[in-house]
């Protein structure tokens, strides 16, 4: 499939009527994975005992946190796809929002992989009021976008009519399933256990399990300038001095490193021997590719957070990934030096930030006068 094939299946305009339920995933997994309470507790490497103490106490006073005004904002772009299709461009996506959330209990992020949407929705009500942007090559285009969730219901509003509609916590999830079903009828692992690590790699052939097994992750984590935990200097936000840390992950790094190249010589390996019927030279030549790929790939994801000096608590977090992919070693590699020559690197940029900001503030979340609910057929459910 060309490039110009995937941007007419990419029609984002006409699919955000169709399919706000992805873009409300999109959101939610990037609240939650980040929502006070919801993850573990930060491995902090090499920063200072002192400074550990301190994210690691802001953390724990997190759990606590029961509402807060939310801010947010999600930008993506990927560029270099000229090197593939002349018209192509580069496709940029901005996600932003705010409104306030009360929780009535721990959100758990895990229920989105396993469809359990029902619970999910009752643990907490949030109002957003949001705006997307995307540019395209031919097409560019911006669109508010609401939804409010309260009493277990998700309602959102029609960015063409205004409408409010609603779907309750099981007509989301029995949807959800629906999607899960459809991605699994497409192969590959079982999307129903994806919140399952054991599950998952149940799924895995036993050769690449065996493969696995034999690496050293923890070994790998060590490789020099691959993780480094810093704090940074003191910044002035939301009325008090707030404490960054910073989590940086430099993959660039660890791809070139010697130990990781084995590690993926093991995996290729394991991958050829699943196939009995591989032809050897493909199999040689795809050892040779994958290294070469990985050895100019460079990738940089950068973890903030920052911490109130007065209140302990979290107000905000940032991640940051910044990647460039080098194809032109690979398109020497296999004969074409022209191609080469013209090729630029595929870029990849991914930021998200979200603020808390009156913690543990009262609001007030009601459903949206007028709104009424979804029925079955209309969600594509059947009767």
């Amino acid at each position: 499939m060309g490039l110009s094939q995937l941007f007419a299946l990419l029609d984002m305009k006409e699919n955000l009527v169709k399919h706000r339920l992805s873009l409300l995933l999109l959101v939610f997994a990037c609240l939650l994975a980040l929502a006070p309470g919801a993850s573990a507790q930060t491995d902090c490497l090499n920063l200072a005992e002192a400074d550990c103490a301190i994210l690691q106490a802001a953390e724990a006073n997190s759990e606590n946190v029961k509402s807060a005004q939310i801010s947010f904002a999600i930008d993506f772009s990927l560029g270099g796809l000229e090197s593939f299709d002349p018209s192509a461009g580069g496709i940029e996506f901005h996600l932003s929002g705010q409104g306030p959330f009360t929780s009535t209990g721990v959100p758990d992020p895990t229920a989105m992989m396993s469809g359990d949407l029902a619970s999910l929705l009752d643990t907490f009500n949030t109002q957003m009021d949001m705006n997307l942007s995307i540019t395209m090559p031919d097409e560019s285009f911006s669109t508010p976008f609401s939804f409010v969730i309260t009493d277990g219901t998700l309602y959102f509003s029609d960015p063409e009519s205004g409408e409010w509609v609603g779907m309750t916590g099981e007509a989301l999830a029995a949807q959800f399933e629906q999607m899960q079903g459809m991605m699994g009828a497409m192969g590959g692992v079982d999307p129903s256990t994806m919140s399952d690590p054991t599950a998952m790699m149940g799924q895995l052939p036993p050769e690449l399990i065996t493969a696995l097994s034999t690496i050293d992750f923890e070994g790998l984590a060590a490789t020099p300038g691959f993780l480094n935990f810093q704090r940074l200097g003191d910044e002035q936000l939301m009325g008090q001095a707030m404490i960054p840390f910073q989590f940086t992950a430099d993959f660039g790094t660890l791809f070139k490193s010697a130990e990781f190249q084995t590690a993926v010589n093991q995996l290729m390996q394991a991958a050829a021997q699943m196939d009995s019927g591989a032809d050897s030279a493909e199999a040689a030549q795809m050892m040779m590719v994958v290294p070469l790929f990985l050895q100019n790939t460079t990738g940089t994801l950068n973890v903030t957070q920052w911490v109130g000096s007065t209140d302990q608590f979290i107000h905000k977090v940032a991640v940051d990934l910044q990647g460039a992919m080098d194809l032109s070693a690979l398109a020497a590699a296999g004969g074409d030096a022209s191609a080469a020559s013209q090729m630029q690197p595929i870029t990849i940029d991914f930021h998200f930030d979200v603020s808390f900001d009156q913690i543990n503030g009262t609001f007030d979340i009601q459903a949206p006068e007028g709104a009424r609910i979804l029925t079955p057929e209309e969600m594509g459910l059947g009767s």
